[in-house]
């Protein structure tokens, strides 16, 4: 598995050959499997006194970007109808937590300070997404960015269901120092039923196995999922936003901190002028929700444009549109 930088595609991360592996993964893997002989000598579950708790608060909760919509150690779900851009989006996150710039460019999500992402992608393609990659990060330049931002596109069989996959991923994460890491999208990253609740979690166990991992990090992920097929016509009372549009189990919703929807607005298609006298831009724009916030007070719906040329993803208002 290799990590990429921006800049051609110079590799930063060689696929891992050490031996040895131990530490923290073992103890996350092996956390299930003790004999009995293990827990008579160790008690599994620790309970804590309510009293120390209150007298002692652990520290408030850190996060990537603030208002809590992306905490440290949290997972964000990200779900929408297939193309209406949720992996410029997903680059949009990228570009600002690299760069410690707010998300959207809105200063009502600012990005405390930069860290390093790693956006792994299954659908695009190298070629395609070095277009994307120059769109994004555009307005910014390469030190700003080059030692943070980092890729794989199209890796063979990374799966998360798979233990070598798995471990490779932890190591992966582990010795890049990777704060947050973007999944686009999270069906392409198991083999599992979307539709069973049972196995679903076992994929977020994993997820969360990572984040336990690599605790000491600060590591967050960001999954990007589809929606199900919206009903004909879209009958009045169906709310476009809504997190029951997701496809698959009920865990995709019940498991991550966050959750934000996606929607195309009806007609909302624009076009700009390229400066360099090239055929126009074409845009649409985007409507987006925040049905879940476990650590934080959503935020009002944002409404942007996606542009794909030049600066694409720009707030432009944050109410009252009729989807």
């Amino acid at each position: 598995m290799q990590a990429k930088c921006f800049r051609g595609n110079q590799t930063l991360f060689e696929k891992m050959t050490r031996k040895g592996f131990i530490g923290t993964w073992v103890a996350a893997m092996s956390v299930w499997g003790k004999n009995e002989k293990d827990e008579s000598k160790e008690m599994a579950l620790a309970p804590k006194s309510v009293r120390d708790v209150i007298e002692n608060p652990p520290p408030p909760v850190q996060s990537w970007i603030e208002t809590k919509l992306l905490p440290h150690n949290a997972t964000l779900m990200m779900g929408g109808e297939s193309g209406i851009g949720k992996s410029f989006i997903s680059l949009e996150f990228q570009r600002a937590l690299t760069t410690g710039t707010p998300l959207f460019r809105d200063p009502s999500f600012p990005v405390p300070h930069p860290c390093r992402v790693l956006y792994c992608e299954q659908e695009i393609g190298e070629v395609s997404l070095a277009d994307r990659f120059a769109d994004t990060f555009s307005s910014h330049r390469p030190s700003e960015y080059s030692d943070r931002a980092h890729y794989i596109s199209q890796e063979p069989g990374l799966l998360l269901c798979d233990d070598k996959k798995h471990k490779e991923m932890f190591e992966l994460l582990r010795d890049l120092k990777i704060n947050v890491c973007i999944l686009d999208p999270l069906s392409h990253f198991h083999e599992v039923d979307e539709n069973s609740n049972t196995e679903m979690g076992e994929i977020f166990r994993r997820i969360n196995i990572l984040k336990k991992a690599c605790a000491s990090q600060g590591l967050s992920f960001i999954l990007t999922h589809h929606f199900k097929k919206a009903p004909i016509g879209q009958q009045e009372g169906y709310d476009i936003l809504s997190a029951d549009n997701f496809r698959g189990s009920s865990r995709n919703l019940a498991d991550p901190d966050t959750v934000i929807t996606v929607a195309r607005i009806k007609n909302s298609d624009f076009s700009k002028p390229d400066p360099n006298g090239g055929p126009k831009f074409r845009g649409w724009k985007n409507k987006i929700g925040f049905p879940k916030l476990r650590h934080g007070e959503a935020p009002r719906p944002l409404i942007m444009e996606i542009l794909p040329k030049g600066r694409h993803i720009v707030t432009i208002t944050a109410r009252n549109v009729k989807i």
